[in-house]
């Protein structure tokens, strides 16, 4: 469209040679048809300068934000794997306390049951009754029973 606007100023301009200047209508046709085609290639000339300044803009913001978006990716990376050496750095020292708990515990109940053992001894050879006798042969299965269920709970904690 507007290449006949310069066509036309152009046409108008060799009429104008010929009319008031006396130019050889040939000659005054060549030079509307040069200066129109001269006009059409400053203004392409303007329209791309124009286009690509603000293509070169849109460019240089979208490689800022690329830098931004970069930057923000690396503090992210750089968190995450904080967050996962703290995480597995906690999850051992909590799994060694509750090992060495359990250690503590089993220990402990050992200890009580030897020491349940040593006195049941005594009381053995003291006791006499039948019905006591009995009852007292079940206490390591009862000892047995209660460690397993200690440990049990220790595990699932």
């Amino acid at each position: 469209m507007i290449a006949l606007v310069y066509l036309t100023a152009s046409a108008l301009g060799g009429l104008a040679l010929v009319q008031y200047y006396g130019a050889v209508p040939v000659m005054a046709g060549l030079a509307a048809v040069a200066t129109g085609l001269a006009f059409s290639q400053i203004h392409m000339a303007i329209a791309r300068t124009a286009g690509a300044s603000a293509t070169e803009k849109a460019l240089f913001e979208m490689k800022a934000e690329l830098r931004k978006l970069t930057t923000r990716v690396a503090e992210a990376e750089a968190q995450s794997k904080d967050l996962v050496q703290s995480f597995e750095r906690e999850s051992a020292n909590r799994r060694e306390t509750i090992v060495s708990e359990m250690r503590g515990l089993e220990d402990m109940i050992t200890k009580l049951g030897k020491n349940f053992e040593s006195r049941l001894q005594v009381v053995r050879s003291g006791v006499q009754d039948r019905r006591l006798t009995a009852l007292l042969r079940w206490t390591p299965f009862v000892t047995r029973c209660v460690k397993t269920a200690l440990i049990c709970t220790c595990n699932r904690s």
